[in-house]
């Protein structure tokens, strides 16, 4: 009799802390469980863009550039961060210093996301009458590839105010990734 209270006080300890595990919290790899802890992050990216409208003007009809940004993810869905870049527009160069904010749909491996970024955008050649304000929301995913490391892919609408045309638009497309800070080991 003995031996079976033992067996089944064991048993039923045993399957209790089995079943105890959050299953919505754990991820289904320890990349995808790290991906959403809080830390440090940097997002390199590439950037691009076809101007939409009137494109015979300055800065308005394309631009190509590479934007580095040093976030912090709050928690699991919420990165917020600051950042400053390079792009180069059809008539010149500007230098974008601006804000980003991302929220995450955490579903696994390969998980969406919606950001915004805005800012000012500099313009090194004539300051005070180039440079101009700018709002890029933008939609996209994530492949989560390594522990510490995820690809980025979005789609936006990047809109500018200030300069000759006043206020110019592009369909732009961003690529890159993601370095979080390791943590603990």
């Amino acid at each position: 009799m003995k031996a079976f209270l033992t067996t089944t006080l064991l048993l039923l300890i045993t399957l209790s802390t089995a079943f105890g595990q959050l299953r919505g919290r754990i991820g289904n790899t320890q990349a995808v469980t790290n991906d959403w802890r809080p830390g440090f992050i940097y997002i390199p990216e590439f950037t691009g863009g076809l101007g939409l409208g009137i494109t015979d003007v300055s800065y308005s009809k394309d631009y190509f550039g590479i934007n580095s940004t040093f976030s912090y993810q709050f928690m699991r869905r919420i990165k917020g961060g600051a950042g400053i870049g390079v792009e180069l527009h059809n008539d010149g160069l500007l230098i974008p210093v601006f804000l980003d904010g991302r929220f995450n749909f955490p579903i696994g491996k390969w998980s969406p996301f919606i950001g915004v970024t805005g800012g000012y955008a500099m313009s090194p050649d004539n300051f005070s009458d180039q440079s101009r304000i700018f709002f890029n929301p933008s939609a996209g995913v994530r492949m989560i590839y390594k522990k510490n490391f995820a690809y980025t892919i979005s789609l936006g609408v990047l809109t500018q105010a200030g300069g000759a045309e006043l206020r110019s638009s592009f369909l732009c497309l961003k690529v890159g990734a993601e370095f979080k800070k390791k943590q603990g080991r």
